[in-house]
């Protein structure tokens, strides 16, 4: 079983030092990906940003969306077990268990042992960015997001144990008109 739906290329994602947010983290900007990569142990976590507002942030009290793609490059399975953000009051993963495209609440996430991106990668694949079989729901924003911002989260395994990085919110692409 895959835990994710897209293979996922860039190893970073593009980001300008000198650009600082309003909490003094980094500031990302658009590229091909809308977000940062890190590891822990055999665990790579790929393509991790909260999903572009609907409108010009994602208002205080208002709930969001981080997505992530997740692969276990180790010998024995793994679980993701919890998230955590100061800028949210609860988070909750959801995923589609079944297949069916109805993604419901769980208590971890399985990852099953020895899945490489990079060995399923076939020539003429593109580089996906769909969001994958689950995200995490940032419950009661406890703070306004701007695209272009980060925050601080963290990702705890059952048995890798606990990595944090600053994810980043999605700034929203601009569509090529014909003019």
């Amino acid at each position: 079983m895959l835990v994710t739906v897209a293979v996922v290329g860039a190893l970073v994602a593009g980001c300008n030092p000198g650009l600082q947010g309003l909490r003094g983290e980094p500031r990302f900007q658009s590229g091909a990906m809308p977000g940062v990569n890190t590891r822990i142990g055999a665990i790579l976590l790929r393509n991790i940003y909260v999903e572009e507002p609907n409108e010009e942030l994602l208002a205080r009290g208002s709930n969001g969306r981080l997505y992530l793609h997740l692969f276990n490059r180790g010998e024995t399975a793994d679980a993701l077990v919890a998230v955590t953000t100061p800028a949210a009051e609860s988070t909750v993963l959801h995923h589609d268990r079944n297949g069916d495209g109805r993604l419901e609440p769980v208590a971890s996430l399985p990852l099953p042992a020895g899945v490489d991106p990079i060995a399923r990668l076939r020539p003429a694949e593109t580089w996906d960015v769909e969001p994958p079989g689950f995200y995490v729901l940032l419950s009661r924003l406890t703070e306004s997001l701007r695209p272009g911002e980060s925050i601080r989260v963290s990702f705890t395994f059952a048995s890798a144990g606990t990595t944090t990085v600053f994810v980043p919110i999605e700034i929203p692409t601009v569509a090529d008109t014909d003019e």
